[in-house]
């Protein structure tokens, strides 16, 4: 679907209107915006039509309070997809106070048929956090009260920084890459890593984590979107975003990285995929993405890597593994012999290990560094010298009896 666009006419008429009011379309999965009046420019204390459309393009809830913004954003998501009537009451950060903002919207259709939101607003009056009679007469007036962290559940969007929730930013990152594909376009996937976030919430406290997560996200936000942007879990967060440009993105980005929260930051770990190395799903690019980003290793500065043929060789040798393992097992592509180890000093048996059957054409691993790190999620595992690897279980009945399997993965079928 292509973003409507109003004749010059019209479009002069909206923009010249004193009434607060907001017209948006729903494209490609995300809200977007179509036009705006000079009494919506007002409202929200800015200075120009010009910056107006820039800040409802690429962050149009960056004034919003951080604990109305992910229940707004759900919705607006809500009332895009399954229709009905918009009525939403939040706070709204002008200068340095918090304003009340009603918002009321419906759905037009236009001659061709688009379905376009138009939303009025309403300035209800500065909120006062402290005065309890205010707040709890505009609560019941309104029958609302503002959500804390613990209420926002089921949302589309994090509750700590108001990004897309996983779920939701796969189902965008996939309407983009869709989009891309037919424009001729060329994305990249990132994950985003803060290293040392344990300690920081040590050092600091978890309200100070939470913080620094924030500032985060409202750095990326400033670059990419707001919904191009995903926190996974935690301090983990992953963009989509074209490829053109992003190289001297980066670099201003880990350079403002140093300067969020005050100073008081963390290093930034990030794993870059490109679509040359082809348009996999949206899950599949993360990993990727996150697979270079883990590469960095422990870092003292922030550290940029990007996805290359030799970590894609890995990843596929890796599910190749993990999809055939089961069936190695039951087919018996794995055969090994049992041979016990005596104790020379009371003639016990010690030990118990199972060697390599003598069938060489029953292998199936590829090479051991990939053998070992699919067995390392399903049992304890320890590397030998032989280019093989060693399953170790211990048994207790009367007294300790350990088994070592030794897997033999030098060949491949």
């Amino acid at each position: 679907m292509e973003r409507y666009k109003y004749d010059e006419k019209e479009l002069k008429l909206i923009e010249s209107s004193s009434i607060p009011l907001a017209v948006y379309q729903f494209i490609d999965k995300r809200v977007a915006i179509i036009a705006l009046s000079e009494g919506f420019v007002k409202l929200i204390g800015l200075d120009s039509m010009e910056e107006a459309y820039y800040l409802m393009n690429n962050d149009m809830y960056r004034d919003v309070h951080p604990d109305d913004v992910a229940e707004l954003e759900d919705a607006a998501l809500r009332f895009a997809v399954d229709g009905g009537e918009y009525n939403q009451v939040y706070r709204f950060k002008l200068g340095d106070k918090y304003i009340i903002l009603h918002s009321i919207g419906n759905h037009i259709y236009k001659e061709n048929g688009v379905r376009l939101a138009v939303v009025n607003y309403v300035n209800e009056g500065v909120y006062n956090a402290d005065n309890r009679d205010i707040a709890m007469g505009f609560n019941l007036i309104h029958k609302k009260h503002f959500q804390s962290k613990k209420a926002a559940t089921g949302l589309s969007y994090d509750y700590l920084t108001g990004l897309p929730t996983m779920d939701y930013f796969f189902e965008l990152a996939e309407a983009t890459r869709s989009k891309a594909v037919n424009e001729w376009r060329e994305l990249v996937m990132m994950f985003f890593d803060l290293s040392g976030m344990q300690a920081f919430n040590q050092r600091y406290g978890y309200e100070a984590g939470d913080i620094l997560i924030k500032e985060s996200a409202k750095l990326l936000v400033k670059f990419f979107g707001n919904y191009n942007c995903c926190r996974t879990t935690a301090d983990h967060f992953v963009v989509c975003t074209d490829r053109e440009g992003i190289d001297d993105k980066l670099k201003c980005l880990v350079k403002d990285f140093k300067l969020i929260n005050n100073g008081k930051n963390l290093p930034v770990k990030i794993g870059v995929y490109d679509t040359r190395f082809g348009y996999v799903g949206s899950a599949t690019a993360t990993d990727r993405a996150k697979i270079a980003c883990d590469s960095c290793g422990q870092i003292y500065d922030s550290k940029i890597v990007y996805f290359d043929e030799k970590m894609l060789k890995h990843f596929e040798d890796r599910r190749y593994i993990f999809e055939n393992l089961d069936r190695a097992i039951e087919d018996g592509w794995i055969k090994v012999c049992y041979q016990p180890i005596i104790r020379t000093s009371n003639g016990k048996v010690s030990m118990a290990t199972f060697e390599p059957s003598s069938n060489r054409e029953s292998t199936i691993f590829p090479r051991p560094s990939i053998a070992s790190t699919a067995f390392l999620q399903r049992f304890s595992i320890t590397h030998s010298k032989s280019e093989a690897f060693i399953l170790t279980t211990t048994f207790s009945a009367g007294s300790s009896l350990t088994i070592s399997t030794f897997f033999d993965v030098r060949r491949s079928i």
